[in-house]
């Protein structure tokens, strides 16, 4: 089980890394996947379900 705090800080890394990626026409693809990772993981915590 991930801690909310380890998952708050990959989902802002996570985040981070697909808006680097999506500058790039060949990284859209990766940041979109990056993205959509790190919006299932801060779901999972409690931030995420408010």
């Amino acid at each position: 089980m991930i801690t909310e705090l380890r998952a708050m800080i990959i989902g802002s890394l996570l985040r981070e890394l697909a808006a680097r990626l999506g500058a790039g026409t060949a990284g859209r693809n990766l940041a979109a996947v990056a993205g959509e990772l790190a919006d299932e993981l801060i779901d999972q915590t409690v931030a995420g379900r408010q």
